[in-house]
């Protein structure tokens, strides 16, 4: 039963490895989104069609983004979910397996 507890375990390391790149990329994400924020903000004095065209174009890519962003936040809230069911599934086989005898 040992060998089986293991192999949860190891897959529980992957899981947190996993939630770990998420939580990197998001920040990630989210600091590079701040500095082109900041790069935006300067072209608010542009203007005519170039400057329109430039703001509409770094609108919709904010847009992406965010949605991006989102979306690896709810994938980032499921596999902590996962993981945090596998745990438990995982102390459970622990304790039937150690636990007291009756």
């Amino acid at each position: 039963m040992l060998r089986d507890r293991g192999k949860i375990l190891v897959e529980l390391d992957d899981l947190k490895r996993a939630e770990n790149e998420l939580t990197k990329l998001i920040n990630k994400l989210k600091s590079d989104e701040q500095y082109i924020r900041n790069q935006y903000n300067r072209l608010q004095g542009w203007k005519g069609n170039s400057g329109n065209k430039i703001r509409s174009e770094m609108e919709g890519f904010f847009k992406a983004l965010t949605d991006r962003v989102h979306h690896l936040e709810h994938q980032k809230a499921e596999l902590t979910k996962y993981r945090r069911g596998m745990e438990d599934l995982d102390k459970a086989i622990a304790f039937e397996s150690y636990g007291p005898k009756y």
